[in-house]
């Protein structure tokens, strides 16, 4: 019997045989206006799905991914998405999700430029530990080529 991959909430789904060793979720609670973040750390790729609400009426969603061998750098320092004047007007608690949010972004950087994923306070310093911890192997093994 032949086991399926398991389903995860992204266009990227896992391979056969790609293992999730993480997952992380970010949502921010300011009157259901904020974004919500899902990130899966697998012994291949960082898995992202961000979704975003424009003005509290619609949401918009981008999936994103990186594979590890890919990657150069991390930091926990990234750019601060900015506060959208639209938003504020058209739903006015969603300052709180731009401008007080409880989460934290993490830059990564390789040869494809920079991805930021977004994390809860609480998570980043165990994703920052477990990043370059899952890519570990797979750079050592490419060294060895």
């Amino acid at each position: 019997m032949t086991q399926q991959p398991r389903q995860i909430e992204n266009v990227f789904g896992l391979g056969n045989g790609e293992k999730v060793l993480n997952e992380y979720a970010y949502e921010s609670s300011s009157c259901g206006c904020g974004p919500s973040y899902k990130v899966y750390l697998t012994d291949a790729r960082i898995i992202q799905r961000g979704q975003e609400k424009s003005g509290c009426c619609t949401t918009h969603q981008v999936d994103s991914m990186l594979f590890l061998s890919d990657i150069s750098t991390i930091s926990n320092y990234a750019q601060r998405q900015t506060c959208n004047i639209w938003d504020i007007i058209c739903c006015p608690c969603s300052i709180l999700s731009c401008c007080f949010t409880a989460g934290k972004p993490i830059s990564i950087r390789g040869a494809f430029g920079q991805e930021v994923f977004m994390f809860a306070v609480a998570d980043v310093n165990r994703a920052l530990a477990d990043i370059p911890q899952a890519a570990l192997p797979i750079k050592t093994a490419k060294s060895h080529y």
